[in-house]
């Protein structure tokens, strides 16, 4: 099974001039974290990096070739749009066909058994993603008032990694491209296209490291798992 992880954002939300990807989580970058889950994942055979363009390097020797990440196939530069990341991963696989998992990389608490549920679920999918419900009420707001709430037991929050088929993914991420249309995840563009989009149940700890808060959970969640 072929992965890619997209890793090429440039968010800058804890301040500095690092992205939150590298920072430092329990003594090593997040993506080393992310990239780790996986290449110690028996089923998980080609890792694809996309990364921004100035962090290549450090990537490959701070990361890669430090913690010894043999699966590793290729790292690449990401594009503007996540969607822009994700072909440039797809492109590098070359004429690969087949099953392929989709992750963020700064999601470092993916487990073994998340990552067995997607793969099996794309048995019988065309595309899978994992979800958790939300346990907030969810409210639609217009300006700087409610205009109604949502249904909470209809309502799920999607996480990564997704597992899609190279042929359909790439034909619709080269279609929104020439179209300039843009989409928040890649299991949208399945739905667009009125493609079966399976639910397999995700994990709450499987969190995306958006700010500096997040990072600390995330520390905390590593700490428990080592005792």
């Amino acid at each position: 099974m072929d992965l890619i992880i997209v890793a090429a954002g440039k968010g800058l939300r804890f301040g500095g001039d690092m992205p939150k990807q590298f920072l430092e989580l329990a003594g090593k970058p997040v993506l080393a974290h992310t990239i780790d889950a996986f290449q110690i994942h028996p089923k998980i055979g080609r890792i694809i990096v996309v990364g921004p363009e100035d962090w290549l390097f450090y990537i490959a020797d701070e990361i890669v070739d430090k913690y010894k990440f043999d699966k590793v196939n290729h790292i690449v530069s990401g594009g503007q749009e996540r969607q822009d990341s994700v072909l440039a991963g797809l492109n590098a696989l070359g004429s690969q066909t087949g099953p392929v998992l989709i992750h963020d990389g700064a999601r470092p608490l993916v487990t073994a058994p998340l990552i067995d549920r997607v793969i099996a679920a794309l048995d019988d999918a065309p595309s899978v993603v994992p979800a958790v419900a939300v346990t907030d009420t969810v409210k639609v707001v217009e300006g700087d008032f409610v205009s109604k709430s949502l249904q909470r037991d209809k309502l799920r929050a999607v996480q990564t990694p997704q597992g899609f088929h190279v042929e359909n993914l790439r034909t619709l991420l080269l279609q929104a491209q020439m179209e300039k249309r843009t989409v928040t995840d890649e299991a949208m563009l399945m739905e667009e296209n009125d493609i079966a989009v399976a639910l397999v149940d995700g994990q709450s700890s499987n969190l995306k490291i958006t700010s500096a808060f997040d990072l600390k959970i995330a520390e905390l969640i590593l700490k428990e798992r080592d005792l």
